[in-house]
């Protein structure tokens, strides 16, 4: 019984990825942050992206802009937005936080964000005001909505 709720529940996700269009922009609520604990690290880490496991959550506050790539391994715009992202990292280290969170992996968090459609990117300011978009973006475009959150 479990089982087929579960299976149908993925389908129906399945589903609704597949039917939501990569290029729509959507709002995330500005209180999305408050829920958040204090997991993930805070000083800079050696890699330009940090990949939150399961259980673990963004740190509650940030001095510099939060960018989190909400993502499955079986979305291929994800697999195809995942190099672009981390990119994008390399090139804003120091200016901004970058994180990967696999939607299978981390369903609290998508949840907790409302992510509905992936890839789905969510930047966090440091006042704790969101902008959020669904779908693909070429990495000048990455870049320039990246520099226009700092």
């Amino acid at each position: 019984m479990k089982l087929t709720r579960y299976i149908t529940a993925m389908a129906a996700v399945a589903a609704m990825t597949i039917a939501v269009s990569c290029s729509n922009k959507q709002s995330a609520e500005a209180n999305q942050t408050d829920a958040t604990e204090q997991t993930a690290e805070a000083e800079e880490p050696a890699e330009a992206v940090r990949v939150l496991k399961a259980g673990e959550t963004l740190p509650a506050n940030s001095d510099v802009l939060v960018v989190v790539d909400f993502n499955a391994t079986w979305c291929g715009p994800c697999r195809a937005f995942g190099p672009i992202f981390d990119s994008v990292a390399e090139q804003f280290r120091g200016k901004a936080r970058f994180y990967s969170v696999d939607v299978d992996q981390n369903p609290e968090l998508a949840a907790q964000f409302g992510v509905e459609s992936i890839p789905y990117i969510v930047l966090i300011k440091p006042d704790g005001t969101t902008d959020s978009f669904v779908g693909y973006k070429d990495e000048p475009s990455f870049v320039a909505i990246v520099a226009s959150n700092l």
